[in-house]
């Protein structure tokens, strides 16, 4: 292979033509890298539509199968643990009717 007037067998080192350089067999890294990382980013976003999924699933579910009901602390969000030390079994006030 020639790169940049000179002629030589891989691996290559960074260069014009390589950015980053080439493997044993000649491939550019930097494609490999950039190809990897499209199925990673692919992959990790369908796992994230597939929890948005089920997660939505469940919780209409456990919405609808409550009858509308005011659901536990600790199912309430974010604060939950806060909700749950203000309003737990050691706590003198009740918080949920």
């Amino acid at each position: 292979m020639t790169i940049a007037g000179k002629t030589g067998v891989p691996p290559f080192a960074p260069s014009a033509v390589f950015p980053w350089g080439s493997d044993a067999v000649g491939r550019d890294i930097q494609a490999l890298v950039l190809a990897g990382a499209k199925q990673t980013l692919t992959l990790a976003l369908l796992g994230m539509l597939a929890r948005v999924a089920v997660g939505t699933v469940l919780g209409v579910l456990a919405g609808w199968w409550r009858g509308g009901q005011r659901m536990n602390s600790q199912l309430a969000g974010p604060g939950w643990s806060a909700a749950r030390w203000r309003c737990g079994p050691l706590s003198r006030s009740r918080c949920l009717p």
